[in-house]
């Protein structure tokens, strides 16, 4: 995947498995592997998953101010988001559409592995 902004296969080494959820998401109908992804979001406890999709929300909606692209959902970052929340939200923000999945999969890179500040 050309897309992102790391190679996404030497990252596997790195993860320590917190847990085994299956993100549906990630499941999209593309030929895409996206197991390093499911790794990378399985590396992070459940409560750490509103600060993720704080992180997204708020790079997003930079991004929909210079490119008018569709916002997440907002949330109550005070409240617990759970991991069927948070992947019901990016599925239902996804759907089907390509360019926001990748949109999505950088956002988790840029959280996990920061390169650039936006």
């Amino acid at each position: 995947m050309n897309c992102l902004n790391i190679d996404i296969n030497n990252l596997e080494k790195k993860f320590k498995i917190q847990n085994n959820y299956n993100f549906n998401f990630l499941n999209i109908n593309y030929d895409l592997n996206f197991i390093t992804f499911q790794h990378i979001l399985n590396n992070y406890e459940e409560f750490k998953f509103k600060n993720i999709y704080n992180f997204i929300y708020n790079r997003i909606n930079k991004l929909s101010i210079l490119y008018n692209i569709d916002k997440l959902e907002k949330i109550n970052i005070y409240e617990y988001l759970s991991y069927e929340q948070f992947d019901e939200l990016l599925t239902n923000y996804i759907d089907n559409d390509l360019f926001k999945l990748i949109l999505i999969l950088n956002s988790i890179q840029q959280y996990s592995y920061p390169l650039i500040n936006i």
